[in-house]
């Protein structure tokens, strides 16, 4: 496409779409009918729509900010992962499978369903960032971490744990017991390992 096309059908979008867009969304479409085009993509869309330059790279530097910001989620989101699993699988293969087997073995199922661990390890771990990690880091707070950890892994915990034992017959009190005790150690430990991970990113 040449500049004399490329301002041309820029104009015509702009005209199209203007009245449609607030302040913000036409920096935003400015700044990536700026990327599309490429080299001299600034000054050929601040001459289609007779926007200000400074205007287009405002633009230009939100979307790069978002995208910043974006990786620095997913990169703190797979870290925590990593960690919760391999606290997690330490817990089960070394302390917890006997001692299930033990008090739950007429309820265990004889595989492991890995669809649903896998959903559950997805869907803590964004609560854990979300309700402890990212508000400790926004506040430079290791002690509100810790706390709100500790307190997220007991009520998750306790959602589970405590609604087996009000409806499953014979469910055991030690398995409740332990598996709060658990959800607190484990919440507080990938917590505070996100909490520093988070200030290194």
């Amino acid at each position: 496409m040449t500049k004399e096309e490329f301002i041309s059908n820029t104009r015509e979008k702009y005209k199209k779409l203007h009245l449609y867009f607030n302040e913000n969304t036409i920096r935003i479409w400015s700044a990536l009918e700026s990327q599309f085009y490429g080299r001299g993509g600034v000054s050929f869309v601040a001459e289609a729509t007779g926007l200000s330059r400074t205007t287009i790279y405002e633009g230009l530097q939100e979307i790069n900010s978002k995208t910043t910001a974006m990786i620095y989620y997913i990169k703190l989101y797979l870290a925590t992962l990593a960690v919760f699993f391999a606290t997690d699988m330490v817990w089960l293969v070394f302390v917890a499978r006997s001692f299930y087997k033990k008090h739950l073995g007429y309820l265990m199922a004889p595989t492991v369903n890995w669809a649903a661990a896998i959903i559950f390890y997805l869907l803590f771990i964004v609560g854990i960032l979300v309700f402890v990690v990212l508000p400790g880091v926004k506040e430079n707070s290791l002690p509100n971490t810790i706390f709100r950890a500790a307190l997220f892994g007991l009520i998750t915990y306790a959602t589970y744990d405590l609604t087996n034992l009000a409806t499953v017959s014979n469910w055991p009190l030690i398995i409740t017991l332990v598996d709060l005790v658990w959800g607190m150690v484990l919440s507080t430990i990938v917590s505070v390992a996100s909490y520093f991970i988070a200030r290194l990113l």
